[in-house]
């Protein structure tokens, strides 16, 4: 398997809305609670900024609690979430994950069984592998994913010794804690099993496609400040990777989109899974209310999610077979320079291939394929490659 299609696998973990406190007085676990779920929901409605200060607003309750750090961390990985191979946060987003293990091991120290402490240990390691797999550091980021995972066994164990003790009136910890247990291991069972087997060569992942599953799927039914987190990942896990789950990932998507109409990310996902349904129509009526949010310049609906909007509407014509009107759509859109410079980039290269490979152009279609495949650094797109590598083997035929 290629080494990019792995840290597909790895970093495809979503962003992950992680626990309250266990441990304090219930006024300072209310006030924080508070604070976490308004800026989770601020975050989610695409107002990035506003919830950047929300998240701010923890180091008044508590300056060294540790999870003013990680959610801005997490902030920043949604405002680059449609461009996501972009770099231009990296060493902020390491600075405040850092900052997160720094005052959770201070935690720790004091206590080896805080729960809470070991759930945002788990976190910031598991995301700082993220970052590292996604830039092509596999063997690092799979030993800092590792980590993680220990920490969060830990604060499950620990849960299970003590059921109920970390409960407080507005969160409970422990079902939290399945959100990023179960993306771990649901990614973990994802690599091949050669590699699995190979472990001294890397790390040594556990866990199973199943058990990633089942913790997720608890962790939207019970979890507090995980649900929408759980929700949004189980959404994309259906979409790429479960054959068969794409109505699933349509209604939870649906209860998204419906609830965040301004969330530039689950509005382009919500388009990709139009696709899969084959409601080309709808799909590009959904890309035009995009437009329309780009040309109200509502926050975050940049170049980039124009471009994804736009693309949406060549694809519901290509594989509405509406050929002539694919090509002048993808023609207009290559010739815009700002178009040709982010993640986004290679799905134009792809769907040319797609479309030379429907007017029996094999040749051409070949030529694209190897351009998708040739985008590195901020310009690689994992599931663009992962269709171009396959597309070269086959002929690209229609949409399943």
């Amino acid at each position: 398997m290629n080494p990019y299609n792995i840290a597909f696998f790895i970093s495809f973990f979503l962003l992950a809305m992680i626990s309250p406190v266990c441990c304090w007085a219930e006024g300072n676990a209310e006030s924080l609670n508070a604070h976490l779920l308004r800026g989770i929901e601020t975050c989610f409605a695409g107002d990035y900024d506003t919830a950047w200060t929300i998240f701010d607003e923890v180091k008044a309750i508590d300056p060294d609690h540790p999870s003013r750090e990680f959610y801005q961390a997490t902030v920043l990985f949604w405002k680059n979430n449609v461009d996501e191979s972009n770099p231009r946060f990296d060493t902020q987003i390491t600075a405040l994950l850092l900052a997160c293990l720094k005052k959770s091991e201070m935690r720790i120290e004091k206590n080896e069984q805080d729960i809470e402490a070991l759930h945002y240990m788990g976190l910031a390691y598991t995301y700082l592998g993220r970052m590292d797999a996604h830039r092509g550091k596999l063997y690092a980021g799979g030993v800092k994913g590792e980590t993680g995972r220990t920490y969060l066994e830990k604060a499950i164990a620990y849960c299970r010794e003590a059921p109920g003790e970390t409960t407080n009136s507005a969160c409970d910890i422990c079902e939290d804690i399945y959100f990023p247990f179960g993306a771990y291991s649901y990614f973990s069972g994802r690599l091949p099993r050669l590699l699995r087997l190979f472990n001294f060569l890397w790390f040594i992942p556990k866990g199973s496609t199943e058990e990633g599953l089942k913790a997720l799927s608890r962790a939207r039914e019970n979890g507090c400040l995980h649900q929408l987190g759980a929700r949004t990942l189980l959404t994309s896990i259906y979409v790429h990777f479960e054959k068969g789950r794409i109505r699933d990932a349509f209604s939870l998507s649906k209860e998204l989109v419906t609830r965040f109409p301004n969330n530039p990310y689950l509005d382009l996902e919500h388009g990709r899974i139009l696709i899969l349904l084959g409601n080309y129509r709808d799909t590009a009526e959904h890309a035009e209310t995009i437009l329309t949010k780009v040309h109200g310049k509502k926050d975050h609906y940049d170049h980039v999610v124009e471009l994804g909007a736009k693309l949406l509407i060549a694809e519901s014509a290509l594989y509405g077979n509406n050929l002539n009107a694919a090509d002048d759509l993808l023609q207009g859109i290559s010739n815009q320079p700002r178009y040709q410079n982010n993640t986004l980039t290679a799905r134009i290269f792809l769907l040319k291939g797609q479309l030379a490979d429907l007017m029996g152009k094999r040749d051409a279609a070949v030529s694209y394929y190897k351009s998708v495949l040739a985008c590195e650094g901020h310009l690689h797109n994992r599931t663009a490659n992962r269709a171009a590598a396959l597309y070269l083997d086959a002929p690209f035929t229609g949409i399943e």
